[in-house]
Order: C-alpha cells, then structure tokens, then sequence
C-alpha cells in the first residue's frame, strides 16, 4: 500500500506537496497480530504534483507546509499495473482481471515531529 502525507493544496503561489512512500503487509505476519510500521523521514519520497504527474522535491524544499491530511492507497509494490505497461494497447474485456484482497484495520496514526 502506498502512504502518502500530503500539504495543503495547489494555489498559484505552491504547489500541491506530497512525501509518501510504498510499504508491504505480509499476509501472514498481519493474520498473527498487530503488526507496527514506523517509516522515518529519510525513507519518504517528497514530490509536487500536477495533474498525476510527480515531480521530485528535496524534503528541505518544503520544510514550511503543514501536513494537513493521509492517504492510504491500495498500491502494487512499484506503484504500477499492467495498463501502465500496455497502454493503448489494453482491452479491460480480454482476460478477467485478478485482484489480492486483504483486510486491514489501523488502530493508531500518529505523525510525529521533532
């Protein structure tokens, strides 16, 4: 799944800023318990966004915004899927598309800073 913190949105002024980064739920691990993720700053990726597009920021370039929410995406481990790499090519109709499903339940969020 891909967490991504995200700053306050695009004016003409800022851009819209993100630091997020993708993170793996072993099924098993998660059927025994809680299982805890922690992800320090160096390990998140910041970048602006328009339009979908990234665009790689330094974390000191944006020091200033406040993180004003969290998104939790369903994610694959590189970010993409199949229509990504076939692009025009794609027929939805061709091959029934398969999807893992797992069950997640978050007890506490917390974001920190020092």
């Amino acid at each position: 799944m891909e967490l991504t913190l995200f700053g306050e949105g695009a004016t003409a002024d800022q851009p819209f800023m993100n630091a997020g980064l993708i993170i793996a739920v072993d099924p098993e691990q998660a059927s025994q318990g809680w299982v805890r993720v922690q992800i320090p700053r160096e390990q998140l990726t910041f970048y602006t966004e328009e339009n979908y597009e990234r665009t790689p920021v330094t974390d000191s370039d944006w020091q200033e915004l406040t993180v004003q929410g969290l998104r939790i995406n369903p994610e694959t481990a590189n970010g993409l899927t199949v229509r990504h790499f076939v692009l025009d090519n794609f027929d939805a109709t061709a091959k029934p598309e398969l999807f893992k499903e797992m069950a997640i339940t978050f007890a506490v969020i917390e974001v920190g800073r020092s």
